[in-house]
């Protein structure tokens, strides 16, 4: 540049103009090569003054060195290497100061008398602050007003650097991208207002001589607003930010939108305003999809009232005189008995508890803890104990039969009130003698009601299972039934002759237990061996050690005879529905019905019946029971099956299945009892068998009488015999 400017020494306005173009486009390759060295190694904008474009920066001070004075601008370019953020400014706005006062000067000479074909005069005279050429004194940055100068091309300079200053102040403000535009040919008029300048900032001086302005905090530096896609690709290409690569704009412009750029830190810390999504209001449609049941609209309509408690686990507390009007009446009871009431004066204090009659005994142990008699404020304390946390019939009896030591009742629990009963009952005054069959009647009853009330099969009757069942009424109307042979569920002494009496049958040595063989005679062998190995198994009964011995006890042959005569019970289902679940799944699958029904084919094939094949029988029992998943049956769908007994009979009972086959589908009708009800299975077979029992022994009592009459007259006719003969002889003799 220096080598042009001394080629003419004369110096006019046009070669003035192409050394500033020069020199402006030597500056501009200077900061590209910086700015392609920073970009190149990945800084963090910080960095960008530790840049240096290999040499370039050498040759630049090599060129301003013909200047004699000390220039800001040239000092502060020769020290752009280690130069911060402040000074970096400050060189900005020294280049852009530079640029007007050489614009002005330019346009000066031309009017006026020729200047030096050099920038460095422009450069001295814009560090002193003054340029008196034509009217123009830049003294301070307020906006100022420049005369009109004769011709038409220092006009549209001095446009031309108002028109640039606006730009950048523009770009500084906004943060947008500085892009060249047309200059404007003509201004019409005299004058021009220039956009006021923004004074720099007062601080300190550093060691260059320079006044440096505090560190703007970077969450108020302006700039560009960037798109999603954008922020993602800063946020996956670098930790450091990747400035846009300007082509076009001087730099000062370029350098000030490097400053402006946002970097990654200033990108996290910005508050943006909340978008709307539109996910929020997918939930509200669903719940407005959702429909709402009488129950829920009437909760939303009466969402203050108060709802009434309408759960008691241990039942509805009575009205609050309840306790003071029993106890009245137990105060009597009391009065009339004496000061210590014994066993046999707990029917009376029962009736006065407002209890069933039977209840005696196990209310006699409960209240007087085996001490043989209580007070009355004995019992008081008890009854009060039992009426705070008691408060129905259910829980109540489980309290006195378990003297409120558990939740649930036991077998042993029964066997005090089981055994009043057989004492005390009037229909069983004739078994008040034979004590051998007291607890062969005890277990019986027992075993009934947990047939029939522990619907749970854990041995353990809880609150829920008795109110669920008709045990507490049994025991009510045990009171009031004289001929206990009329209540046929539990008490009946015709089905428990009916159960001991088969039982008795088939325990050939009388241990009461009995084994495989044993429970094979049963029924004329009636049973396959496959259900009886599957019942010996343990997956019906109870205990180890006698699944491990292979052996049935009394009890369990009590379920067994339930199960085997009346399979429409629930139970029943239940039971046989375990013995046929060979894997245990929960269902009776092809394979497992295939297996029972192999020996039912063989048995028959062996006493020359036709058999149906197991397709045509499968078809047939699907049809029947309509199993909801197909191929496989629930329980379920046995327990929703009212022919269920045929089902079970058609897989392992082959005397009842060749019945069935041979029935009269129309002569299905069940019998009905005295009062009109109808009569289940087991009470059926129950009653026929006792009655076919009783004939037997009737039948063997006459034989036995018979035989016994016939000895009789034997004896007699020889009595008589020897009676006549003596009598001849003492006739012969006399």
């Amino acid at each position: 540049m220096a080598a042009m400017a001394r080629r003419r020494p004369g110096g006019s306005g046009d070669s003035a103009e192409d050394d500033i173009a020069a020199i402006a486009k030597q500056i501009s390759d200077t900061a590209e090569v910086i700015y392609q060295n920073w970009k190149s190694r990945n800084l963090a904008p910080a960095d960008l003054i530790t840049c240096h474009g290999a040499g370039d920066t050498a040759k630049l001070g090599s060129m301003l060195k013909p200047q004699t004075s000390a220039k800001p601008s040239i000092d502060l370019l020769a020290q752009a290497p280690t130069m911060d953020n402040n000074r970096l400014e400050k060189l900005v706005k020294n280049f852009v100061h530079e640029d007007k006062a050489r614009l002005a000067a330019a346009a000066a000479a031309r009017t006026s008398k020729p200047m030096p074909n050099s920038i460095q005069y422009a450069l001295q005279k814009f560090e002193k602050g003054s340029v008196v050429e034509n009217g123009y004194a830049p003294k301070k940055p307020a906006p100022s007003t420049v005369k009109k100068v004769p011709g038409y091309q220092s006009t549209t300079t001095v446009e031309q650097v108002a028109l640039e200053e606006k730009r950048l102040i523009n770009a500084l403000k906004n943060g947008d991208v500085v892009n060249e535009e047309p200059i404007i040919s003509h201004v019409p008029s005299k004058t021009i207002t220039r956009e006021p300048v923004e004074k720099p900032l007062e601080g300190t001086t550093n060691k260059w001589g320079l006044k440096t302005t505090p560190k703007r905090p970077e969450q108020q530096v302006p700039h560009p607003e960037l798109t999603t896609s954008q922020r993602q690709h800063l946020r996956q290409a670098s930790t450091n930010p990747v400035r846009p690569f300007l082509t076009r704009g001087s730099v000062a412009e370029r350098v000030l939108i490097f400053e402006r750029c946002p970097s990654d830190l200033l990108l996290d810390k910005r508050v943006r305003a909340p978008v709307p999504q539109i996910s929020k209001s997918q939930p509200q449609l669903k719940q407005s999809n959702l429909q709402h049941t009488t129950l829920q609209r009437h909760v939303r309509a009466h969402r203050n009232v108060n709802i009434p408690r309408f759960h008691y686990p241990v039942g509805k507390p009575g009205p609050p005189g309840q306790l003071e009007v029993l106890r009245a009446k137990v105060k009597a009871a009391f009065i009339g008995i004496g000061d210590r009431a014994s066993r046999e004066h707990f029917g009376t204090i029962t009736q006065a508890c407002q209890l069933p009659l039977y209840w005696k005994t196990p209310l006699y142990l409960a209240a007087c803890a085996d001490k043989g008699s209580c007070t009355f404020d004995q019992f008081m304390t008890f009854w009060q104990g039992m009426a705070s946390s008691c408060h129905d019939a259910a829980s109540r009896f489980i309290y006195i039969l378990t003297r409120g030591r558990r939740q649930y009742l036991v077998p042993e629990d029964f066997i005090p009130m089981v055994q009043d009963v057989v004492e005390t009952h009037p229909g069983l005054t004739f078994l008040k003698e034979a004590t051998e069959f007291h607890s062969r009647y005890v277990h019986t009853v027992i075993g009934r009601i947990y047939y029939c009330v522990n619907r749970s099969w854990s041995a353990k009757i809880t609150v829920p299972e008795l109110r669920r069942s008709n045990l507490l009424n049994v025991i009510q109307i045990l009171e009031e039934e004289e001929d206990i042979n009329q209540i046929t569920q539990y008490f009946s002494y015709e089905h428990f002759y009916v159960i001991y009496c088969k039982f008795w049958e088939l325990d050939r040595d009388h241990d009461l237990f009995i084994d495989k063989q044993d429970l094979t005679r049963h029924n004329d062998h009636a049973l396959s061996s496959r259900i009886i190995d599957r019942i010996f198994s343990g997956c019906v009964t109870r205990g180890t050690k006698r699944h491990q011995e292979e052996r049935m006890s009394y009890t369990d042959f009590v379920w067994f005879l339930l199960s085997e005569e009346d399979k429409l019970h629930p139970t029943a289902i239940e039971y046989w529905f375990r013995c046929m679940d060979l894997d245990g799944d929960g269902f009776l699958s092809m394979y497992e019905l295939e297996y029972f029904y192999e020996e039912q084919m063989q048995r028959m094939e062996s006493i020359g019946i036709e058999t149906l094949p197991f397709q045509d029988c499968l078809c047939q029992m699907l049809d029947m029971v309509k199993p909801k998943i197909p191929g496989k049956i629930s329980l379920s769908d046995l327990k929703h099956c009212k022919m269920t007994s045929i089902f079970f009979d058609t897989f392992f009972n082959l005397e009842k299945y060749l019945d069935h086959e041979q029935r009269d589908p129309f002569a299905s009708q069940r019998d009905h009892d005295l009062d009109g009800m109808e009569m289940s299975d087991w009470d059926r077979y129950a009653a026929e068998e006792y009655e076919l029992l009783v004939a037997e022994e009737g039948g063997n009592d006459q034989n036995d009488s018979l035989s016994s009459d016939e000895g009789n007259e034997e004896l007699l006719s020889e009595n008589l015999e020897g009676a006549l003969e003596l009598s001849d002889d003492s006739d012969c003799s006399i």
